[in-house]
This record gives structure tokens, sequence and C-alpha cells, in this order.
């Protein structure tokens, strides 16, 4: 008879979880809400951030040495599901906000964790499309975004995305795909001048999602307005700032 002994595996030995502040910057998107108004940003909502926080903590990518995240967020906002970690539900994601809104609450933002932030993820502009603002004014509005980062907290890390796709209306979306083309050469020229700075993908995620045909099932990743995502659409959206983080965040 032939005795099958189970192979004795040694176990991993695990480095300490690395310790990572994280910052999220936006609009309703970044608060959770599923539909444009007010009404529609709950305070247990928290959109892809409990679902990016989540993913965190988990192992990294490729052959496991057990070291995920030891995530805790800062900001002036506190939203999000009463059962998952209070570390996490902090954010600076305002309904409505436009670029240049951020950056005029940028110094509050900072202020609101006595630590300067590890992990900074930009998702802004939906908005400023939604005004008919020119792609020109929210690249001059985002570059000079990134420039005050750069100065008032020059070790963060940056994860800025291009924008969702919207079904809300044809203007928006042609808005957002100009500007999303920019998003590359606006992390570039940063990055040539030092700062860690990586462009997370959102707009391909999620595609077909918001705008999507009716027929199509991915149609229910956004909700009635096709601008914000649903539940199921958020935790996407999170992997797309995941797979960027989990490449390109350097922990050293």
């Amino acid at each position: 008879m032939l005795l099958l002994i189970p192979a004795i595996v040694a176990r991993e030995e695990c480095a300490a979880p690395v310790n990572v502040l994280w910052l999220p910057i936006g609009d309703s998107i970044t608060w959770g809400c599923n539909g444009p108004s007010l009404g529609d940003c709950h305070n247990d909502s928290a959109g892809y951030r409990v679902p990016l926080a989540l993913a965190l903590t988990q192992h990294p990518l490729g052959p496991s040495n057990c070291m995920g995240f030891n995530v805790r967020t800062m900001g002036t906002l506190m939203t999000g599901p009463p059962y998952v970690p209070q570390d996490w539900l902090r954010h600076e994601g305002h309904p409505a906000y436009q670029i240049n809104m951020i950056e005029d609450i940028l110094g509050q933002s900072l202020r609101s964790s006595p630590q300067p932030p590890d992990l900074i993820t930009i998702h802004i502009g939906t908005n400023d499309c939604n005004v008919n603002m020119s792609t020109a004014d929210m690249e001059a509005n985002m570059n000079s975004l990134l420039g005050e980062i750069k100065v008032r907290a020059p070790e963060a890390q940056v994860f800025l995305a291009d924008l969702l796709s919207t079904g809300f209306k044809q203007q928006m979306e042609e808005c957002i795909i100009a500007f999303n083309n920019l998003i590359p050469q606006i992390v570039g020229n940063w990055a040539a001048q030092g700062m860690a700075i990586h462009h997370v993908t959102v707009f391909d995620t999620m595609q077909p999602g918001c705008g999507a045909d009716p027929n199509y099932p991915e149609h229910d990743f956004c909700g009635e307005d096709q601008m914000h995502p649903t539940s199921a659409g958020y935790p996407r959206m999170a992997s797309a700032f995941a797979l960027s983080i989990l490449r390109n965040f350097n922990v050293a």
C-alpha cells in the first residue's frame, strides 16, 4: 500500500505591517454617494474607500510575505459604515467640489492629522466638466493642486485617477475623455520634477460601466444618473486604485 504523507511546510515569517496614513481626495464619488443630490450622500456611505482600505490590508501582489498595510485615513470628513474600522473612514470627498475647491481646503485637510500623509489618492474633475469648464483650465487647476501637494506634503505618494465615464450628459462625457487624455502627461511632468505620482486608470477599469447601454449587464455598475457607481461598481473602482498602489507604492 502506498502511504501518502503530507509534506510539512515551514510557516512563513511575516514582516510587521507597514503603517500607511492615507488622504482620499475628491468629490461625491469619493464620499460614496449613489446619486447627484445631497440626499444621495449618506453618512454610512464609503464608496470605493472601504473596499480599497480592505484590499491594502491583505497580502501584496506576487509571492506572499504576509505584509499588508496598516491603513489609517485622514481628512476633515468622516463617513462610512459603523461596522468597519473607524480609522478607515476619514476623507476629503466633497459633493459638487471642483479641482480648485479642493486646493482651497488642502491646508485644512493636511491639518486633520498631526502626521503628513504617506498616500494621497485623487479622483476629481467630474463637476468641472458638469459646469462646462475648459479642459485647459482643468489642467491648470490640477497642476496647481499638485504643486501645493508637493510643497505641503513632499513625501506623500500620489495616485491620480482619471475620471469615470458618464451617461449623464454627452458634453460631460466629451470633457471627461478630453481631460483623461491629459492625465498621463500631467503625471509624467510631475514625476520628472521628483514627485512620487502615478496614474490610476479608473476609466478603463469601469468600462462599460457608467454610461453603458441599458441593455448591458454592466449598466448596473452605476446608478440611475449614470455618474455615481453603485455598491457593485465602487469595489470595481477600488480595484483600479488597489492594483496601482500595490504595484507602485514604495514602502522604503
